[in-house]
């Protein structure tokens, strides 16, 4: 069984602290003992309020409950896709999201991961190729 785990930093710029940002963080992976549901330990549920939003949207469940911060799923079951929703609550806000502290020297070539950026055109980016976008 495949196990991994991939960190992904969601920040905007502190519109208080000039050349300080805010952040959120989310952690995609697998793990032998996790499952696609809200069930286990390896969930954790994502702060829903504050100045960013980061979480992974899970058809089960309703708007108010789906929010995730941590989904370690399954190692089962490839291939995977993790719906992010992401947002700013200030306007006009550019989000940068960024992956640089996970090694994926160890994942089979075989596992894409790709990053879909739906406001942008549907623009997609090969997350092996980069560590970060804005």
């Amino acid at each position: 069984a495949l196990t991994f785990e991939m960190e992904l930093v969601a920040s905007i710029p502190n519109p208080s602290i000039p050349g300080e940002s805010l952040s959120s963080r989310i952690l995609l992976g697998t793990e032998d003992r996790a499952t696609d549901r809200f069930d286990t330990a390896w969930d954790v549920v994502a702060i829903q309020g504050g100045v960013i939003q980061a979480y992974i949207e899970h058809p089960d469940y309703d708007q108010e409950t789906q929010a995730l911060w941590r989904d370690t799923r399954a190692s089962t079951g490839f291939p995977k896709e993790w719906d992010l929703r992401i947002q700013p609550s200030l306007p006009e806000t550019s989000v940068t999201l960024d992956w640089s502290a996970t090694d994926l020297s160890n994942l089979p070539s075989n596992i894409r991961l790709r990053l879909v950026d739906l406001d942008s055109g549907d623009q997609e980016l090969d997350m092996r190729s980069v560590s970060t976008n804005t």
